[in-house]
């Protein structure tokens, strides 16, 4: 088993997004990173926080959040929104995958939480760098194999935009952020990619992953 002092730390994973994944990529990678980087850049519209799509209405009161979270530059500030608004259990079973068997039930809050810690790191990290103009949402939620899709549309200053499509699901009565898609890629399947690779290179140790992600 790779022990703590032999792990690669989280810095090297935050590291490793910077050199393999494209700018425009990089907006949608870890989830919620698209949010505090897009939508938390500007006010959320009144109009559509009356919408009477509780989905879209679900979306707006994220941002809004996220808003104050961003302006502090804390990554403790955003793992707070993220612990609120994150379907944790769908998020980290689909992050770890196959390796997920492998996972005990003991490090699984461990993991967890440690993946919570890892996704605000990396959004406060990058978040200014995405200078957003303003961001517009479609009416209405549209219906999804796994949840609900909040079609959203991301307006970069220098004039690009990136169309961004939320998942949401349904936990204990509320809506949770599930996946978040953009330019054809998807959060979950990125986290995914960069998680099991990283638990590959440790010899298919899981624990070295939680290990990483809490230190």
């Amino acid at each position: 088993m790779t022990s703590s002092t032999t792990a690669p730390k989280l810095g090297a994973l935050l590291n490793r997004i910077k050199r393999t994944c494209r700018p425009a990529l990089r907006i949608p990678f870890l989830g919620l990173l698209l949010v505090s980087a897009g939508i938390a850049a500007i006010a959320p519209s009144p109009a559509i926080a009356q919408h009477a799509d509780p989905a879209v209405r679900y979306m707006d009161q994220v941002a809004r959040e996220l808003i104050g979270a961003s302006r502090t530059r804390s990554a403790v500030m955003l793992q707070s929104v993220i612990l609120r608004h994150a379907d944790l259990p769908h998020m980290g079973g689909q992050a770890i995958g196959d390796y997920g068997n492998q996972l005990g039930a003991a490090d699984r809050p461990s993991y967890l939480s440690g993946m919570v810690r890892f996704m605000a790191k990396y959004a406060a990290s990058e978040a200014h760098k995405y200078p957003v103009s303003h961001v517009t949402f479609q009416p209405s939620s549209r219906a999804a194999k796994y949840g609900l899709m909040v079609d959203s549309t991301i307006h970069m200053r220098d004039g690009s935009t990136y169309d961004v499509a939320f998942m949401l699901g349904r936990t204990n009565g509320t809506y949770k952020v599930r996946d978040a898609q953009i330019l054809g890629f998807s959060m979950t399947s990125q986290l995914n990619r960069l998680f099991t690779n990283y638990i590959s290179e440790q010899g298919g140790q899981v624990r070295a992953l939680v290990l990483a992600l809490n230190r």
